[in-house]
């Protein structure tokens, strides 16, 4: 009978389209269920099997307009992964990289000689952490364009989040309690905007949120428990350097598996995302 074979083409088409959505087998197979039950609808008023199932694919649209369709946020924008968003998480995962060796580099340096104004052991640490900075900011934006594109008040504000931790990570790196808590609630918006817009909804996302202020309570209380030795400043490196370290690993850890998604996901067709909105 044509009309399983006219049906089945159509939905395995439409699969292929929202494949970048994680929904995509439950969307298809409710288009399934509706295209079969508006068949057999018109079936019943008297139309040919074959001509029942060409009318109702028809009617539901072209399988481009419909991924489209899905792929438009409430705020207008187009939340589907391009090439841009893959090449973004390319630079999540070297953010991630930089993290950690930015976690690494002071830890080399914990000897009882070890201070801030040990100037090679804090350059090599404000560098990556300056660059593993900078390069966050590109995986947040590649995202936002994933999850809806730049517009909108909720994206601008994570765009400029991002940009202000990133700016006073470079500026002041020995002060990265402040650029990482802006980092937090940069995150904290963007794993909202991401779950709001259906694209992501990992629990290792809210990681990238809770490594910032769990790593400067880390270095809270190894600076009141007195750990380590004073350097010149009247600051404890020791409790610098393992917050520092505990809050970097964790949200290394996050921008890998969200940089690691972003950079394993296929483009969506060129058709989708001709901005004809």
């Amino acid at each position: 009978m044509a009309e399983p074979d006219v049906i089945d083409a159509y939905v395995a088409g439409l699969r292929a389209s929202l494949r970048w959505r994680p929904d995509a087998d439950d969307l298809a197979d409710e288009a399934a269920d509706h295209l079969r039950e508006t068949a057999a609808r018109l079936v019943r008023e008297g139309h040919d099997p074959d001509d029942a199932a060409a009318k109702a694919v028809a009617r539901f649209g072209d399988t481009t307009d419909v991924a489209r369709a899905f792929a438009t946020t409430p705020s207008g924008g187009i939340a589907m992964p391009t090439s841009v968003t893959r090449t973004c998480g390319t630079f999540g995962v070297v953010a991630a990289v930089c993290w950690l060796l930015a976690a690494v580099v002071p830890a080399v340096g914990l000897t009882e000689r070890f201070t801030w104004s040990d100037l090679a052991v804090y350059l090599s640490f404000a560098a990556l952490a300056a660059l593993g900075a900078a390069l966050t900011t590109v995986l947040v934006a590649g995202l936002l364009v994933r999850s809806g594109g730049l517009g909108g008040v909720v994206a601008v504000a994570v765009l400029v989040g991002a940009l202000v931790a990133t700016v006073a990570i470079m500026g002041v790196t020995w002060a990265w309690p402040i650029g990482g808590l802006v980092f937090a609630a940069t995150f904290a918006l963007l794993v909202w905007r991401l779950r709001a817009t259906h694209t992501r909804s990992a629990a290792t996302d809210w990681l990238a949120v809770a490594s910032w202020p769990v790593g400067v309570a880390v270095f809270f209380t190894l600076t009141r428990l007195e750990v380590g030795p004073i350097d010149e400043y009247g600051d404890r490196p020791v409790a610098y350097a393992v917050g520092f370290a505990t809050a970097a690993v964790l949200f290394a850890t996050s921008l890998l598996r969200l940089g690691t998604w972003a950079r394993g996901e296929v483009p969506a067709d060129d058709s989708i995302t001709l901005a004809r909105a």
